[in-house]
Formats: structure tokens, C-alpha cells, sequence
């Protein structure tokens, strides 16, 4: 995580940079208010959005993203059916492919612990899939690569929507699908919504794993009850493919490293809600997400000159409560009948 807190400086650097030209001042000050979610979604192939959603939020969501994995690969090793498979993960609205790097550093960590549970010893492979690859200010795939060398392969990055995507698709080999935060982006609007479209895709593929694991990340729980309308979609097109959901059994998030974090609020649905008032400690278990010291106090100074209210002034944010609400995601392991 070291090589994401220099592109973090880089990027406030550029921002920086921007703003001492008088002339593209408002230009940036307006991109970077964008980047709020209120008023509709960022423009991911703006530069300073993405370098001002990466300071703003990267690390956040790569420690989410983490403890997701974390949790997904335990699961995917504790079955010995599978335990000796590849790990074959695809990102749906990967942008940034930062949840890709928060896979490898999962799976090193689990390594790295010598469990003698943790089976997953094959280099693993992580597919990414957007309508935009971010520009170079928001994309970490030259990190994984050069991170993961011995570790994960990025088979491919497909500039293609969710619903594109299955027309390059004759065999379907994944055992994790992924969606980072994107179930929160209007897939359910329009006269053929994209996850309707998704969903008989999915119904019509040809998948080859007998045992798949569906990891959401949700904006926050707030979005919950809307958000999961889109992956009871999801879940159906499974089962009318052969597939049931396989809720595991306690004693693997009993020793998940996040339980004193998360709560188990829904076992069918494997659905994990952030708990009240718990606090990241990151002067020592979790160091690597810390924010950089320089990336910090310039979010913290209030870069923004029109008057307005800082957009950042609640850092570092170690509580797991946000405008979002609490933290919420979920990860839902399913069996072939």
C-alpha cells in the first residue's frame, strides 16, 4: 500500500499545481465539489476528479475492500472442493481497479501469516471490467503489476459496460464476482435497465465453477435497502442458473480480522453493517491505509476558496460511520445444486 500513498502525493501535487494557474482555479474548484455524489456521479475521465476522489476516499475503500476480500478468499480456501483452484476474480465498474488491489494485499497478508487453513497458494488472477479505464491519476493497475508480480496476474481490463462485457464471454471462470460501489450508479433506471439487462446475461452464460462468491461493496447503509433490490437480482439469476446460496458457517468470520469492526446483521444474505462508534486503529493494525501526513493536511487546510464548506474537514476519519451512513457490504458464497 506504500506505492498508493506515493501516487496519493502525486496526485495532491497535481491538484496543487492546478489551482496556482488562476485560470483553470474554478475549473478545478467546480470538478472537485463534483465529486460528492449529491447532485449525480463524477466524470471518471476528468483527471482532477479522479485524483480528488482517490485523496478523498482511496484508502477508505481500499481497507473496505480488504476486509471484504479477506473474508471472501477464508471462504473460497475453506472448501476443500476449491481450495486448490485458481482464484479467478472479475470487477464489475472497477474504475480505478483499486478493489484489484486490495486482492493482492489479502492474499499476501494470508500468506505472509502462514495460517496452515489458508490453501489459496496459486498465483491468482483479477479481471477488471468498466466503461472507463481511469486516466493515470486514479488508476493502480501499474501498482498491482508491480506489487503482485509473483502473486496476481491482471489477465485483462475491459473497456466494456457490465452488460457489453458478456458478449466476450463463451466460458465464464470466475469463482468471485465483485462489485465495488457501482450498484449505487442508476443501473436500475431507463426504459431497459442495466441490471435487468445484466441479469439475463448472467441467466445465459456458461459458468464454469462450481462455487462462486458475490462481494458487494455498498455505498453506505443508507443505500442498503435500494442497492440490494439490484443484487436480489443477481442472487435470482444464480439460482435460476443451478446455483443456492451457501451462508458459511461461523467459525470463518469468527476469526475474520475485521470482526470487532463488523456485525453480522443478516445471516441469509451474508450481510456485515460497520458497528456504533468503533474506531480504525491506524497507528498500528491497519498502518498501511493510513492517509499520508501530506495528503492529510491538505484536505484538512481547506483547498476550496469560494466561501464554501471545506469538502474534507473530518480527517482522519477513523470512525466507520460516514454521510453514507455506517459501513456496509457483503459477501455470499453460492453452491451449484
Amino acid at each position: 500500500m506504500r506505492e498508493l500513498d506515493k501516487k496519493l502525493i502525486e496526485n495532491c501535487d497535481f491538484i496543487r499545481d492546478m489551482l496556482k494557474n488562476t485560470s483553470q482555479k474554478e475549473t478545478v474548484n467546480n470538478a472537485i465539489k463534483a465529486v460528492d455524489f449529491k447532485d449525480g456521479l463524477p466524470d471518471y475521465t476528468n483527471e482532477t476528479q479522479d485524483a480528488w476522489y482517490m485523496m478523498k476516499y482511496g484508502k477508505y475503500y481500499a481497507l473496505e475492500y480488504y476486509w471484504m476480500y479477506d473474508l471472501a478468499l477464508r471462504v473460497l480456501s475453506s472448501k476443500s472442493s476449491v481450495s486448490g483452484e485458481t482464484v479467478v476474480a472479475y470487477s464489475f465498474g472497477c474504475g480505478s481497479m483499486l478493489d484489484g488491489l486490495s486482492l493482492l494485499y489479502a492474499h499476501s497478508r494470508l500468506l505472509e501469516s502462514q495460517n496452515l487453513n489458508y490453501h489459496l497458494k496459486k498465483k491468482l488472477y483479477y479481471s477488471g471490467i468498466d466503461i472507463v479505464e481511469w486516466p493515470r491519476q486514479g488508476n493502480v493497475r501499474d501498482i498491482i503489476a508491480d506489487e503482485g508480480k509473483d502473486k496476481i496476474m491482471v489477465k485483462t481490463f475491459l473497456q466494456s459496460g457490465m452488460v457489453d462485457f458478456w458478449k466476450k464471454m463463451n466460458m465464464f471462470c470466475a469463482n468471485i464476482l465483485v462489485f465495488p460501489k457501482m450498484l449505487s450508479e442508476n443501473l436500475d433506471k431507463g426504459n431497459e435497465p442495466i441490471i435487468n439487462q445484466f441479469t439475463e446475461k448472467l441467466q445465459n452464460a456458461t459458468l464454469s465453477k462450481d462455487y462462486i462468491i458475490l462481494c458487494i461493496s455498498y455505498r453506505g447503509s443508507k443505500t442498503f435497502s435500494v442497492d440490494n433490490v439490484l443484487v436480489e437480482k443477481i442472487v435470482s439469476a444464480m439460482e435460476q442458473k443451478g446455483y443456492k446460496s451457501d451462508p458459511f458457517d461461523k467459525g470463518i468470520y469468527g476469526n475474520w480480522i475485521c470482526n470487532d469492526y463488523f456485525e453480522l446483521k443478516d445471516s441469509k444474505k451474508m450481510v456485515f453493517i460497520s458497528k456504533e462508534n468503533c474506531e480504525i486503529d491506524y497507528n498500528k493494525t491497519y498502518s498501511d491505509f493510513s492517509v499520508p501526513e501530506k495528503v492529510e493536511e491538505y484536505l484538512r487546510q481547506g483547498i476550496l476558496d469560494d466561501g464554501g464548506d471545506m469538502v474534507c474537514k473530518s480527517y482522519p476519519r477513523k470512525n466507520l460511520n460516514s454521510t453514507g451512513g455506517k459501513t456496509c457490504m457483503q459477501v455470499l458464497p453460492f453452491k451449484k445444486n
